[in-house]
């Protein structure tokens, strides 16, 4: 990344650093890497399976603010034989990708909850809060099975 850094333009080390900045505020910053695996990212492992198209932006929500994010930012996504410095936030993730984060302590156990729960990856995907236990999931595949017919029986 400083290589990366160090042969471009000095605009986008000040855009990196003024971003690196508004994400971690006055905390120390962290670095880590996180791999995209079965062991790692359950959730989002199973996500992908099915041909999901995930972007880095989207894995870093927060599930309590959905217009915010957590506080982290992706610097590199190591695919393949080869590495992305600086990913877009709309760049789409692939499974045994191996991203390089700096955030915060904090948003690094925020993100592995992101990205091992599947409800919460299914809210941070769609904006949806799936129902979580049988009688809800029943309920709800009634509702839409009947148009709502729940809505005017006062339920």
């Amino acid at each position: 990344l400083i290589d990366h850094l160090a042969r471009n333009d000095p605009l986008e080390t000040q855009r990196l650093i003024d971003r690196l900045e508004r994400v971690v505020g006055d905390e120390a910053p962290h670095l880590w890497q996180l791999a995209l695996n079965q062991r790692e990212t359950k959730a989002l492992w199973d996500r992908l399976g099915h041909g999901a198209g995930i972007s880095v932006g989207a894995l870093i929500g927060n599930p309590r603010c959905p217009e915010m994010s957590i506080h982290c930012a992706p610097l590199a996504i190591q695919r393949n034989d080869g590495v992305m410095m600086l990913p877009a936030d709309d760049e789409k993730v692939k499974r045994s990708d191996v991203i390089l984060f700096c955030g915060t302590e904090r948003s690094k156990r925020l993100l592995a909850d992101n990205l091992n729960n599947p409800y919460t990856l299914e809210y941070l995907l769609t904006g949806i809060d799936p129902p979580r236990s049988y009688f809800f999931a029943w309920l709800s595949r009634y509702q839409k099975a009947s148009g709502d017919v729940a809505a005017g029986t006062g339920l």
